[in-house]
């Protein structure tokens, strides 16, 4: 966790605003390639001041992270290497885990992101990513894409009812009860289809809105941190389920800090 409280909040909001156009920029460039030296170079340029502004606040592991991806982008305005969609995937999945690290940067709150994995991966961009953890991947291709739907929209209408219920706290009832609904929803779908990760953090995730409900837990900031933080996770391990590609995510560190 950065110690200086203005520092925390600077690189906050510098790197909120650096993810965001790293994330949009590859978004466009997927879009348009025949644009590619442009958006290459506006790509380029934010993660290597993402690299510069984590160094000078002490986040070894965002830096790094950033670092790998301007080498990717470099790679490919050099040719050495084309954007693929695997290679996308990738690039996304590494902006994610970005997030997940300045928000461990900020708050203090474990990212449960092994950075050094997702760094091998968009190192490695030839194999298959893989590392020797246990990777859960649905073998079922029909299985896969329909858990891919159901829990984009589980954790879509999370993420919205957290949202809604931090802003209409007097409405408390009513979000809790389809906040409830949506994790118990996401746990089932993942015992199913054997995602134990994400069937544990949902099961989490639901208890707590239980306690909120029953008044024995308070919906305090750092509480609506941890449970964004867990629903950020989810989506990783997700993607990690239906595409094989190794999350990055220590459950354990996670699911502990939901319980603590």
């Amino acid at each position: 966790m950065i110690d200086d409280l203005e520092l925390r909040d600077i690189y906050k909001t510098t790197s909120a605003e650096h993810l965001q156009k790293l994330e949009r920029g590859l978004l466009e460039l997927e879009k348009h390639p025949e644009e590619e030296d442009a958006y290459i170079e506006a790509l380029m340029r934010e993660a290597h001041s993402l690299k510069g502004d984590s160094r000078i606040v002490g986040c070894d592991d965002v830096e790094h992270l950033a670092h790998a991806i301007e080498d990717l982008f470099g790679s490919i305005k050099c040719h050495e290497i084309g954007l693929s969609p695997q290679m996308s995937d990738r690039l996304y999945h590494g902006i994610d885990a970005m997030r997940l690290l300045v928000t461990e940067a900020v708050t203090g709150a474990s990212s449960g992101i092994e950075a050094q994995t997702i760094i091998n991966e968009l190192k490695q961009p030839s194999s298959n990513g893989h590392s020797s953890a246990i990777i859960t991947l649905i073998e079922d291709e029909e299985l896969r894409e329909i858990y891919k739907t159901s829990s984009a929209e589980h954790l879509q209408k999370l993420e919205t009812g957290l949202l809604e219920l931090e802003k209409h706290p007097e409405e408390e009832e009513a979000y809790i009860e389809e906040l409830m609904r949506e994790a118990h929803s996401l746990k089932g779908d993942s015992r199913i289809v054997g995602c134990d990760n994400v069937e544990n953090l949902a099961h989490s995730l639901e208890d707590i809105f239980g306690s909120i409900k029953r008044h024995e837990t308070q919906l305090t900031p750092q509480i609506s941190d941890h449970l964004y933080h867990s629903i950020d996770a989810m989506e990783l391990l997700v993607n990690e389920a239906v595409t094989g590609k190794s999350s990055g995510i220590n459950i354990n560190n996670l699911l502990q800090e939901l319980r603590g």
